[in-house]
């Protein structure tokens, strides 16, 4: 086998939002840290040191790739969560490998990771099929099935939260397309339920405490999914109108889907 090469890395980490989207913003900002730091073609165990350099920067909250590169305010305001988030950067990996036909470059880093770190970050799924459903419900199932692949555990404690999140980045559940869709279509069913029987009809609230609540718990159960595949102190309002979520202890609430306005 020839030397594994990924090249264009500045240009290819530019996309990450589509390519992965619904992932969480210090994921976002790692990826955009890692391209800044990285030299534009790359191998597998380039890739290693630049991950190795990246949690000592974390840990001390100062840059180590010299004066040409800042460290981002941003992680090192979330220092903790961005640690505990640093092995999700391999599914962004994935992402740009396959993007680049260069798949086997993702599995040789996975391979080096698992045995550096003891990584074992489940490989995200991309669910192609479609569902007939209002658009503000499937803009809610479609968050939390990207969700569930990449939890991000922010009770407002550093030392838990990271401990859970790095327990789900070392052991997370690899879930197969058709769990997803089970998921995906029990979700649809329960918040389409609640949107015409609810207490509060056209309004549901979707809750993760540190365990799923109502709906979400009976997505969760139809797959044998565990509390530590779902983000913790996590609150989704859904509306025929917008989707905001709050994800995270004390996070604001962000509109992830809004209707058009009449004409």
């Amino acid at each position: 086998m020839g030397k594994l090469i990924l090249d264009q890395i500045k240009q290819r980490f530019s996309g990450v939002y589509d390519l992965c989207p619904n992932m969480s913003d210090e994921v976002y900002a790692l990826a955009h840290y890692f391209a800044a730091v990285s030299n534009d073609s790359m191998a597998p165990e380039g890739v290693m040191t630049v991950l190795l350099c990246m949690q000592d920067d974390l840990r001390k909250k100062r840059r180590g790739f010299g004066n040409k590169v800042e460290f981002p305010a941003y992680l090192a305001q979330h220092s903790e969560l961005a640690l505990a988030q640093l092995p999700y950067l391999l599914q962004v990996l994935d992402a740009v490998a396959e993007q680049a036909d260069r798949a086997e470059f993702a599995e040789e880093t996975r391979r080096l990771c698992y045995q550096l770190f003891g990584w074992n970050v489940p490989k995200r799924v991309v669910l192609t099929s479609e569902r007939h459903c209002h658009p503000s419900i499937k803009a809610a199932a479609d968050w939390w099935v990207e969700a569930i692949q990449h939890p991000k555990m922010d009770n407002g404690t550093s030392e838990m939260s990271m401990f859970v999140a790095m327990l789900g980045g070392i052991t997370g559940r690899q879930f197969t397309v058709d769990e997803l869709n089970t998921f995906r279509d029990t979700l649809i069913d329960g918040i389409t339920y609640q949107m015409t029987h609810g207490n509060t009809p056209s309004r549901v609230v979707l809750c993760v405490d540190y365990s799923p609540e109502g709906v979400l718990w009976d997505a969760a159960a139809a797959i044998g999914a565990s509390r530590f595949s779902f983000p913790c102190k996590t609150c989704m309002v859904v509306t025929d109108k917008e989707v905001q979520v709050a994800a995270g202890c004390g996070a604001p609430y962000e509109t992830i889907w809004r209707a058009e306005p009449s004409a």
